[in-house]
């Protein structure tokens, strides 16, 4: 079962085949607000009020998802909705989900033939 939601797909915060494996992501199109809405009502308030932490940033441990990015969740949410935000956070969104476009293919193998 997979916690991936859609800010960590458009920016790509997120470890290919590590916590992005799942064979199930049932809220890989919520956004991280509409996550804690859905927590809010199912789970005690300590869960979705603790700061998100970027466990894969080995030589920074418990950095804030937030600082990693460069940028809120709330910034990021009100992109995916289509509510107006600034122009850089629009060009840093954007950039980062172009930066990983390597992360959203699947690995090749030697039975691709692009290559040949």
């Amino acid at each position: 079962m997979g916690t991936d939601h859609a800010a960590e797909a458009v920016t790509g915060f997120y470890t290919k085949f590590g916590d992005g494996a799942a064979d199930l992501t049932p809220i890989y199109r919520l956004n991280k607000r509409q996550g804690k809405m859905i927590l809010k009502a199912i789970c005690p308030e300590q869960l979705f009020m603790k700061t998100p932490i970027a466990d894969s940033e080995d030589d920074q441990p418990q950095l804030p998802d937030e600082v990693a990015l460069g940028l809120t969740y709330d910034e990021i949410d009100d992109y995916l909705e289509g509510k107006l935000v600034p122009i850089e956070t629009r060009e840093k969104i954007e950039g980062r989900y172009l930066h990983i476009e390597h992360k959203r293919q699947q690995p090749i193998t030697v039975f691709d033939d692009w290559w040949k």
